[in-house]
């Protein structure tokens, strides 16, 4: 994930979500696969080997929601807008407005 504060691009990942997989499947479906490599704040609820979900597209093909319940631990879990879409590779974005700043927050998943 990228996003415009300053720091460097893979500052904002953490390296125990480096190994995890994110699957879009037909029908709806989401899951998110955690890796080997466990994150230190990972609770019962969340330390689980998947969190599952839901994605929906809109009709223009503009964006994508992510849903799940509260507590799944669920990454990608929000409303991104599709900025690059195609059989290898998505790229997702979405803007932050806070109190004190606006960030953008940038996604970038590659098939495999």
């Amino acid at each position: 994930m990228y996003e415009t504060t300053g720091q460097g691009p893979m500052e904002l990942v953490i390296p125990c979500d480096y190994d995890d997989q994110f699957r879009f499947k037909n029908g709806g479906a989401y899951r998110e696969e955690r890796g080997t490599v466990r994150c230190s704040n990972e609770t019962a609820e969340t330390a689980g080997a998947t969190s599952p979900g839901a994605w929906t597209m809109r009709a223009n093909g503009d964006s994508l929601i992510v849903t799940g319940v509260n507590g799944d631990g669920l990454v990608l879990r929000n409303k991104w807008k599709i900025t690059e879409l195609s059989a290898g590779k998505l790229t997702l974005k979405r803007v932050f407005v806070g109190t004190t700043a606006t960030n953008t927050r940038t996604v970038y998943l590659e098939k495999k």
